[in-house]
């Protein structure tokens, strides 16, 4: 068995065993942390699985954007089922639903299931492509978060890194390089949970500091907030996590998304999902 075909074979059977291993989840995942509608309300929708929706990680950069004193209203909603690619994303009513019917949206933030940047690139890709057509049909941008290899595979995240930045050049669309962060944070020791897969508290607010960086064009060390706090994460390691994201912050060679709004365009009418933060955990 050739090296490609035995990282493919051992990859499929590590994300079966982590599928496994998860807890059992509402079927529902459509949750709104901050669901401000006025025109000058910066508006974000994520996209993606339980490395999105782990430790609420959309709320968590909401709560960035809050402590970073400005007065600009938040609408940020997300769509994250267990295990989803982004394909299934784009063949399922609740996520069209969200995107096209709970709109409009600044942008909205794509994250793809973590092995498919590593053997499953062209999937990966067309599943974006489709994604992309549909969120610019909404005068909305992509942007796309990257993602970071497994505890045991760290040679992984240089695939992982060259993968979202080809589908980005190709759409056009920013990366957010979180992966590249989480590759300078490794050496915390605190960015896993015990599945060494998923992120742990601190992995999340890393996340949400790139995400902070990429969306604003601030820098994230600049933000005094109790979010870290509240997390439990000490003082200290919280500010490691900013300036690691902040070194990363403008290191993909597309243009910054700050200050940059899509087109207008009429608001469609408000989704049926239930408003305000729902009964369903997300373990990690």
């Amino acid at each position: 068995m050739g090296y490609i075909m035995r990282r493919q074979f051992q990859t499929l059977i590590l994300s079966a065993l982590l599928l496994m291993s998860l807890p059992v989840y509402a079927e529902q995942g459509v949750e709104k942390f901050d669901d401000d509608r006025s025109p000058e309300a910066l508006k974000v929708l994520f996209i993606g699985n339980s490395f999105t929706a782990s430790h609420n990680m959309p709320g968590i950069f909401s709560d960035l954007v809050k402590s970073s004193g400005g007065t600009r209203g938040l609408k940020i909603h997300m769509v994250a089922f267990p295990s989803y690619t982004l394909r299934e994303h784009f063949e399922d009513s609740r996520t069209m639903h969200e995107m096209e019917q709970d709109g409009p949206w600044d942008y909205i933030v794509l994250q793809e299931r973590s092995f498919f940047p590593i053997i499953r690139q062209k999937e990966m890709e067309s599943a974006c492509v489709d994604m992309d057509r549909k969120i610019r049909a909404t005068g909305a941008r992509t942007v796309l978060l990257e993602t970071w290899a497994n505890a045991d595979q760290p040679s992984d995240q240089a695939i992982i890194n060259q993968c979202f930045r080809n589908i980005g050049r190709k759409l056009s669309a920013k990366v957010i390089p979180a992966g590249e962060a989480w590759q300078r944070a490794i050496g915390t020791g605190k960015l896993y949970d015990t599945d060494k897969h998923h992120p742990s508290q601190a992995g999340s607010f890393l996340v949400a500091c790139a995400v902070y960086n990429s969306l604003t064009g601030k820098d994230v060390r600049s933000v005094s907030s109790d979010t870290e706090s509240g997390m439990g994460l000490s003082a200290g390691l919280a500010k490691q996590l900013k300036a690691f994201a902040s070194e990363v912050g403008s290191s993909t060679p597309l243009t910054s998304l700050a200050g940059k709004k899509p087109a207008s365009r009429s608001q469609p009418g408000a989704g049926t999902q239930t408003q305000g933060v729902s009964t369903y955990s997300w373990k990690r």
